[in-house]
């Protein structure tokens, strides 16, 4: 039997990839020149563009999941991308705080409407 070319991705490495794009975008630009109208030129739009604002609207929709875990548990996601450097629980071990934490975000990004079609 061949063995198929195509290797699925893995669908939680995937959503938190576009969170750490959304956590690190820079939104500092919201003025009227960042702003594009829409209108005839809809079709024209760079496909690129789209694909990058489709996943930061993603990445939004997978903070509000990280949001909602207990603290520790949320700093352990964070430490694991790299969005905080320290561990700030010491009388806890990162690694078994980060297992509970990543089983927990699981359940929450495959229950929640936004996400749960990244594992179909």
């Amino acid at each position: 039997m061949a063995k198929s070319v195509f290797n699925k991705l893995d669908p939680y490495a995937l959503l938190l990839a576009c969170w750490v794009d959304f956590m690190r975008a820079d939104d500092r630009d919201l003025g009227a020149a960042g702003m594009k109208l829409t209108g005839e030129g809809v079709y024209e739009r760079d496909v690129h563009e789209r694909q990058r604002a489709a996943d930061l609207t993603v990445g939004e929709a997978v903070n509000a999941m990280v949001d909602s875990l207990a603290m520790r548990d949320r700093w352990a996601i964070y430490k694991s991308q790299g969005i905080a450097l320290a561990w700030r629980f010491p009388n806890t071990r990162y690694e078994d705080v980060l297992m509970a934490a990543r089983n927990e975000l699981e359940k929450k990004l495959r229950n929640n409407l936004a996400t749960r079609l990244y594992w179909t």
